[in-house]
């Protein structure tokens, strides 16, 4: 494979993750406000879950920065794919089993079919490309 492929493959695995972080902080956010969230479960407004929401968001939005600084220099910080599989998607996937494992299986099935694979992938191609030739 071309090096100017493998440079592009790796990039669109950044952009997928900023992408989705994004949504899901916007989201997070959203449901620290409203009574009925848009994909965030058990949503209520009791000042625990606008608390834990809200410092979430902030961490969900810290990550999709670090994604989307990832995405400028893809090979040098392929670090950053390895750290959003570990402990990021694990631990939110593990958390999910340990709440509800029947109601989170669509999103078990996502993280453990799509985005571990793809974030896998994005890191061993980054290992591939000579830094030299970048």
């Amino acid at each position: 494979m071309d090096l100017k492929y493998k440079i592009l493959l790796i990039k669109i695995v950044y952009l997928i993750g900023f992408i989705l972080d994004g949504l899901t902080a916007i989201d997070m956010i959203l449901s620290t406000f409203m009574p009925t969230a848009i994909a965030i479960p058990y949503a209520s407004m009791t000042p625990s879950f606008q608390f834990a929401m809200g410092w979430g968001a902030s961490l969900m939005l810290g990550w999709t920065v670090l994604l989307l600084w990832g995405l400028i220099k893809p090979v040098e910080r392929r670090v950053i794919l390895l750290f959003t599989i570990i402990p990021v998607v694990l631990g939110l996937a593990i958390t999910e089993l340990l709440i509800n494992p029947s109601f989170f299986m669509s999103m078990l099935i996502f993280q453990f079919c799509f985005i571990i694979p793809l974030f896998i992938t994005g890191y061993i191609l980054s290992m591939l490309v000579d830094k030299n030739d970048v």
